[in-house]
């Protein structure tokens, strides 16, 4: 009897998790060309956890106009002698050639800004959970990268540096994370990496050194210009040590990166090119600033390359193919 009793419990407990593990489906609400799914602090729509496709299959993942939201359906793969013979005009064919092969796919991941911050801490603490749930967990769309922005971004409600203010400086003794880091960013993060299946792979990124390290730019010291000096001189190595600053603080705060970008959107600056908190470098002070600076520097603070991935040319899109190969 007391057998029977267990089964019948293991029985229902695997109903009831099987509840709360299905999916979340869309409540829509009527936009301008197509529904869109409400989200808030009680109810906000997922996904069921993807699974490896049967062998002869693959997994389709569609969003459309009529309102679904990442339906899922399984197609069977059809050698190409039977799609030839069935072709009509709505077969679709793709051909993968598996002898050649590109870049590695790292992953697929957002920001987490000071303005992304911002909004979520507007809305309810549940909400901004569901949100972030969304992105992150096997229940949501499974992001798992996430880019962090070393100070402020150009979203940021503020222009800010770690060591604002502190003319010659170099021994960064002033050096500070913000409150913004722990108020907007370091949240959030830590959320993220609590509530994703996978580990979370971080990236830093700069937008600006603080404005006595740079030549005035085309919008002021901020906005714009490059650092002083050309590198292996002092205020490329001061530059340099604010990266191991930086990592630094953020894993006495428990958040570890797997790399770094060189900067963000280097070749943006010049006249008129840059509104924002930026710094330039061209490709030859890149390389040179990674060799020289930024790379010895890592090395000797225990961020080597074993540790620690470096990338270079952050930029939204390729203005010059040749920077991929710089020595």
């Amino acid at each position: 009897m007391r057998f029977i009793t267990t089964v019948l419990l293991i029985q229902t407990l695997i109903t009831i998790l099987t509840i709360v593990e299905s999916r979340r489906e869309c409540i829509p609400r009527a936009g301008k060309d197509t529904p869109y799914c409400v989200c808030n602090a009680t109810v906000c729509d997922d996904l069921e956890a993807v699974t490896k496709a049967p062998k002869g299959t693959a997994l389709l993942f569609e969003t459309n106009k009529r309102g679904e939201r990442l339906k899922q359906s399984t197609l069977k793969i059809q050698s190409k002698q039977n799609v030839d013979s069935e072709t009509n005009d709505e077969t679709i064919i793709l051909t993968i050639d598996k002898t050649v092969k590109y870049q590695k796919i790292i992953g697929f991941g957002g920001a987490f800004t000071d303005a992304a911050g911002v909004s979520l801490n507007s809305l309810p603490k549940q909400m901004a959970t569901n949100i972030i749930r969304d992105y992150y967990s096997t229940n949501g769309i499974e992001y798992n990268m996430g880019r962090v922005p070393i100070g402020g971004a150009d979203f940021s409600p503020r222009f800010y540096t770690y060591d604002d203010d502190h003319q010659g400086d170099f021994k960064l003794s002033t050096f500070k994370i913000q409150q913004e880091d722990y108020d907007l960013k370091m949240p959030y993060i830590k959320l993220a990496q609590n509530i994703t299946a996978n580990k979370l792979t971080l990236f830093g990124s700069p937008w600006s050194s603080p404005t006595w390290m740079k030549h005035e730019g085309p919008y002021g010291p901020l906005n714009g210009g490059s650092l002083i000096g050309q590198p292996g001189q002092q205020y490329f190595k001061t530059w340099a040590n604010y990266f191991v600053k930086f990592l630094d603080a953020y894993k006495s705060n428990g958040i570890e990166f797997w790399g770094l970008t060189v900067q963000n959107e280097p070749s943006g600056v010049g006249p008129g090119k840059c509104g924002w908190n930026c710094l330039g470098f061209n490709e030859t002070f890149e390389r040179d600033f990674v060799k020289i600076d930024l790379g010895p520097a890592l090395q000797a603070a225990g961020y080597g390359p074993d540790k620690l991935s470096l990338m270079i040319f952050d930029n939204g899109f390729v203005d010059d193919p040749n920077i991929s190969r710089m020595d």
